[in-house]
């Protein structure tokens, strides 16, 4: 198995736990601060550059 593969799906598996566990957070409403949302959507978009998040 390459290398990039290796990576690639480790990053995937990754986004996989973080995501569904960030709109958790964001649904219940524990990440009320928009400057936490800001400093935590900027976190996963610096893991995943290709995901576009949109603030309200």
């Amino acid at each position: 198995m390459s290398r990039f593969l290796l990576k690639t799906l480790l990053r995937g598996l990754l986004i996989l736990l973080v995501l569904p566990l960030l709109l958790i957070l964001l649904t219940v409403g524990l990440l009320s601060s928009e400057s936490v949302n800001r400093w935590l959507m900027g976190k996963v978009s610096d893991f995943e550059p290709r995901l576009q998040l949109q603030l309200e």
